[in-house]
């Protein structure tokens, strides 16, 4: 790792060789070791994709209780661990996921998928009939109408939720939503609280209504718990679809044969879909905390030290994936590790698959052409990665028949 870099700094992500940092990480194979600094715990860097798998399937000795994203697991942890499951382990996290099953099941996701057609649909038409259209803040519609809608977010609310739900990842934006993430968190936290406490009167078919119905190993789910984990949908399901949407699609403008291959129809859209996570790598990285002793690229790992596995480097790891810096909507098999690997792989993975391919499917019925109208923005982050802001002009199909 080269000298004075720190991988918990947002700017060392922006920086334009970053992609050559990683390469010759991978290529010397050994995991690095980040210095402490100010509050900060030291931590390991991990960048080749077999040793990533190692972390994350080994949920014995790695432990995501302690924070899954560095800005927590080096800092202060998680205050949502056994609650949230994302950040529980052992029996708890199964027994959470089997209660989040129920919420994003195939039932569930068909229903989603109407509202989700529809969004994509009003969202392109809109786009056509603008000048210029920022597909970045346009597709952040998308995710938002999705899962505050399996929730039962009013409409009129989720503008509100999305303001926050950005601020708690420190993303810059127009809105004038809290720019403290403390105070965005609180705040969605408290509007989440009151939601459920509302619909403990007034029940429906929505997410939240499921969660109050169910039960956690006998018990039913306590209020924190329904909250905490209806907070970890939006925080995890948002910014990294709305940042493969855009991510992808500016692959696709720059490369215009891939781009009339999707848009007419003889590309396989799943295959696409499965590129463009692997392409964009939205989560950037995932962070665990040993509880044993390990040895991973010649490394000893002590109990208490933090681990952060790199999936924006694994993705691109030579020795498993062919050309990795080919764009290639056709690749198979695709063993990408977009949503994580083991025991706490992303359970909304179908619940995002879905939301992207629609909007792809969306495109290519509406739109006969696209281009940038600007510069593309990449986004500032240490977890988030991809494209912010993708100013593009759109044609509508027909518009010169």
């Amino acid at each position: 790792m080269p000298d004075g870099l720190d991988f918990a700094d947002p700017d060392v992500h922006q920086r334009d060789d970053i992609r050559a940092i990683w390469r010759e990480m991978r290529e010397h194979g050994e995991i690095a070791w980040q210095e402490p600094c100010g509050e900060r715990s030291g931590f390991w860097v991990i960048a080749r994709y077999a040793q990533a798998i190692e972390v994350l399937r080994d949920s014995e000795g790695f432990a995501s209780s302690g924070g899954n994203v560095l800005d927590t697991a080096a800092r202060q942890g998680d205050s949502a661990a056994g609650y949230m499951a994302p950040v529980t382990d052992g029996t708890g996290h199964r027994a959470l996921r089997r209660v989040l099953a129920r919420l994003l099941s195939p039932s569930m996701l068909g229903h989603a998928r109407l509202s989700v057609e529809s969004t994509a649909r009003d969202l392109i038409d809109d786009g056509v009939d603008t000048a210029v259209v920022d597909l970045g803040a346009t597709a952040a519609v998308l995710p938002v109408a999705a899962i505050c809608g399996l929730l039962g977010v009013p409409v009129s609310d989720r503008a509100r939720v999305l303001g926050l739900a950005r601020s708690v990842l420190a993303v810059p934006q127009e809105q004038t939503f809290p720019a403290d993430p403390r105070i965005a968190r609180a705040e969605l936290i408290q509007y989440l609280a009151a939601l459920v406490s509302r619909r403990k009167h007034d029940r429906g078919d929505d997410g939240i209504s499921i969660l109050l119905d169910s039960s956690i190993q006998g018990r039913p789910m306590t209020d924190h718990q329904i909250v905490m984990n209806c907070y970890s949908l939006i925080f995890g399901g948002i910014e990294t679809t709305r940042l493969t949407i855009t991510t992808g699609l500016h692959a696709m403008i720059e490369r215009p044969d891939v781009w009339q291959r999707v848009m007419s129809g003889d590309a396989d859209l799943d295959l696409a879909v499965e590129e463009m996570l692997r392409w964009g790598s939205a989560a950037m990285h995932l962070a665990r905390t040993a509880t044993a002793e390990r040895q991973i690229g010649g490394q000893t790992i002590f109990p208490g030290e933090i681990v952060s596995v790199w999936n924006v480097s694994a993705n691109f790891d030579e020795r498993e994936i062919a050309h990795p810096e080919r764009f290639d909507i056709d690749r198979t098999p695709n063993r990408h590790i977009a949503f994580g690997n083991g025991a706490h792989f992303c359970p909304g993975a179908a619940f995002a698959r879905m939301e992207i391919a629609t909007f792809l499917r969306q495109v290519r019925h509406s739109i006969a052409g696209i281009e940038l109208a600007g510069a593309p923005r990449v986004i500032r982050s240490t977890f988030l990665g991809g494209v912010d802001a993708l100013p593009v002009r759109f044609t509508r199909k027909g518009a010169h028949e």
